[in-house]
């Protein structure tokens, strides 16, 4: 699956390929938590309202870009 295709994907669809990923980090701001996945090519952060306990957005990228809020959070064991 592309960037492309999975942005054309209904928010159900979108949920299930984001599960299927590879989980790597969360962090929270406030009442809204993140989740980074991995899935095939791209990253995918899931948006949540923990207090509405609902999904808010769906953000795919190619791009390094969205690994910087979550640099500080990733522990490797060598």
């Amino acid at each position: 699956m592309t960037i492309y295709e999975f942005a054309k994907l209904n928010i159900n669809e979108k949920a299930t390929t984001t599960c299927n990923g590879t989980f790597l980090a969360h962090r929270e701001k406030e009442n809204i938590k993140y989740a980074l996945y991995a899935v095939e090519n791209f990253f995918v952060e899931v948006t949540y309202d923990a207090m509405d306990n609902e999904i808010l957005n769906f953000a795919p990228s190619q791009t390094k870009r969205l690994l910087d809020e979550y640099l500080n959070d990733i522990q490797l064991d060598i």
